[in-house]
Formats: C-alpha cells, structure tokens, sequence
C-alpha cells in the first residue's frame, strides 16, 4: 500500500510540474502588444465589386514576434446585417495564411465587411483589420 502511495505522489508531481509549465509558456502571449502584429489582408481588396456568382477570395496573412492564440474571420452583408461567413481558429503559431473563399449568391444588393481578427491571448486581447466591398445582386 505504501509503495502505491508513493507512485501516486510521484505521478501528482510531475502532473502539476507540466501544469506550472503550460502557464509559464502561456504568459508568451501576454507579452504581445497590438502593435507586434503584422496583419495584412491581400483580398478582397477596398471597394472591388463582385457580381453575382462570382467568387471572393480572402487571402490574409498574420505575423508576430510570438506565439499568438488564433484568429477569426467575419464576412457580414450589410444591407440586413448578416453575418455570411464566421470562422475561429485556435492555432498556436506566430505566423497564420488565411484562405477562404465566399461565393456571392446574388441575393441582395449589398455592401459587405470582412473583418479578421488576430486574437494574441486567451484573455480577449486582439487586434483586426476590415475591408469593404460591393456584391451585386442577380
């Protein structure tokens, strides 16, 4: 009975040793500011127009000194406030390519907003950058 004891002490150490270690490489994330990321959206690109149909790329790329949390991406129709497109990746890395696409259903007339997000920390800390364009209708 002893000897189990002891290997159970043994196996609580060393769980609570990597739990102290995962909190020590999470406070990497906190050391980020808004100002550290590089985020650039290469399309769509302000104003273009897209015809119903038509395919929208969204190629972005996000860069950081450090590891960061994820990002997500937001296509919202303007025109009755929609969101048309919604995507969150929890992916730790300092560096994320961004490729998604959105077929224009040539519903609605609209203005459109993409936004994407960089979330640095499991805390709510991010910074995003939106583009607008135009879809047009059937």
């Amino acid at each position: 009975m002893k000897k189990n004891n002891q290997i159970l002490i043994a196996f609580l150490s060393i769980a609570i040793m990597f739990a102290f270690n995962a909190c020590e490489r999470e406070a990497e994330h906190h050391d980020l500011s808004t100002t550290d990321i590089n985020l650039v959206i290469n399309s769509p690109t302000d104003t273009q127009e897209f015809e119903a149909e038509d395919t929208v790329f969204i190629n972005a790329t996000i860069d950081a000194p450090s590891e960061m949390h994820g990002y997500e991406v937001h296509l919202m129709r303007l025109a009755d406030t929609v969101e048309v497109l919604s995507k969150d990746v929890d992916l730790h890395t300092n560096h994320f390519t961004i490729k998604e696409t959105y077929i224009n259903p040539g519903l609605i007339h609209s203005d459109m907003e993409l936004e994407i997000k960089a979330k640095i920390d499991h805390n709510g800390k991010s910074t995003s950058k939106k583009v607008h364009f135009h879809c047009h209708q059937k």
